[in-house]
């Protein structure tokens, strides 16, 4: 089932003279060759393009060529005792007028 035949074409053939008439019958087949031809040519674009971005994928880099990022340190809550002592800044030199 599913296959074809010369008998079977040839009746499909008759019908479509028959339904389109000898007139119409050389356009209909000209664009049905045209719709295969562009389907065939569309789905061969879209396999070119998944080979394409299969073989494009970075391959993994070795461990020594990787940048070695320093890892992100988030300050936990620390109390004023274990605070480090920080110096502290001389007293800004204020202006003051004289009268």
């Amino acid at each position: 089932m599913g296959n074809i035949g010369v008998p079977e074409l040839m009746i499909i053939l008759v019908i479509a003279l028959l339904f389109f008439g000898p007139k119409k019958l050389p356009d209909f087949a000209r664009s049905m060759g045209q719709a295969i031809r562009e389907f065939r040519r569309a789905s061969q674009e879209v396999i070119d393009d998944l080979h394409r971005a299969a073989s494009a994928e970075p391959s993994p880099t070795k461990h020594s060529e990787r940048p070695v990022e320093a890892p992100a340190v988030t300050p936990a809550a620390t109390t004023e005792a274990e605070a480090p002592a920080e110096p502290e800044a001389a007293p800004e030199p204020t202006l003051t007028k004289h009268l």
